[in-house]
């Protein structure tokens, strides 16, 4: 499935598409704007199916993100508080506000840091997930084109 599809305000550039899915937050709250990642070694509990569809499944809880987040794990940006347990709105891919980790400039390579913010790869390994779309500080909401499947890695 393309990322982007063709404008749909006129005849000139591309239209990304926005994929937002329900999701469980595992091992803690998380906050709205943070990336975390997918489960998909089912290292919580609650995480209990490789099954798509369950509420148990991989595809459907989401934990804390790991740095550096590397080529084959799978992220989204919580689009609201999440408490522990609890369900919430996650964006996969698309234009969203999520939580910078340092000032970076509009169309710098975005990886996600430890504590769930984006920020400039360090690594050749990093994978790169967004796009900055404006200028990001620490700790503070801004616009960024996602791609929690990742756009690939530096090296």
């Amino acid at each position: 499935m393309s990322m982007f599809d063709t404008s749909v305000q006129g005849p000139y550039g591309l239209t990304p598409k926005n994929l937002d899915v329900r999701v469980s937050a595992r091992a803690g709250a998380l906050a709205k704007g943070r990336v975390v990642k997918f489960d998909i070694t089912a290292s919580d509990a609650g995480t209990t199916t490789a099954a798509v569809g369950g509420s148990g499944s991989i595809f459907a809880n989401v934990i804390a993100a790991t740095h550096p987040p590397l080529v084959g794990s799978f992220h989204c940006v919580l689009l609201e508080d999440i408490a522990d347990d609890g369900t919430g709105m996650a964006r996969v891919r698309g234009i969203v506000d999520a939580l910078g980790g340092d000032a970076s400039t509009i169309g710098l390579l975005l990886t996600v840091n430890a504590d769930g913010e984006l920020e400039a790869p360090a690594t050749a390994a990093d994978l790169v997930v967004g796009i900055a779309l404006e200028t990001l500080a620490n700790a503070t909401l801004g616009s960024v084109l996602f791609n929690g499947e990742g756009f690939g890695d530096l090296g």
